[in-house]
Parts: structure tokens; sequence; C-alpha cells
């Protein structure tokens, strides 16, 4: 259990922001921008494979965190993905 609190608390700590600046409200036309945006995706995420046909992806954090099957076309606030980590299996959550 202290296991799984551990995690959630790492995820709501990291939970998408740059110091002082929104990741959704980068203007990803400057190279400044994107280079940030580049940096803090490198930080957190270690891979991700996406499946177009099945439409979603599976996320694979540094923190040892795997999101399965994460759905491409549908919105999750942050809130509820946040919620959804007290149910995770082994460090991962099935959508």
């Amino acid at each position: 259990m202290r296991t799984r609190e551990a995690e959630l608390h790492a995820l709501k700590i990291h939970s998408g922001k740059l110091p002082g600046i929104e990741v959704a409200d980068l203007d990803l036309s400057t190279t400044v921008a994107r280079e940030r945006y580049r940096d803090f995706i490198t930080r957190r995420f270690e891979m991700i494979v996406l499946n177009t046909e099945a439409g979603s992806c599976d996320i694979y954090l540094h923190q040892g965190v795997r999101l399965m099957g994460f759905p491409l076309r549908k919105q999750i606030s942050q809130c509820s993905l946040v919620s959804a980590c007290e149910y995770m299996d082994d460090g991962a959550l099935f959508f």
C-alpha cells in the first residue's frame, strides 16, 4: 500500500506543469517553447506506443507507471486520471 501511495504522490507532484507555465499554454510555433515542451516530455515519459487502429496508446512513465490502452480520442481530466491511479495493478492502469 505504501508503494501505491508513493506512486500517487509522485504523479500529483509532477502533474503536468513546467515551473510557472502550463504546458497546454505553450505556443508551439516558437523554437524555445518546443524545446521546453520536449524537455518536459523526455523527463517524464519513457516511451509511448501508438495503436492507431484501436485508437489507443500505451504510455510508459519514468517512475515505472504504465497507462495501458489509454484512449486517443477521449479527453480525460487530470483529476480523473489521478483518482484512477488508486486502482493501479502492479504499477499499471488499464483503460
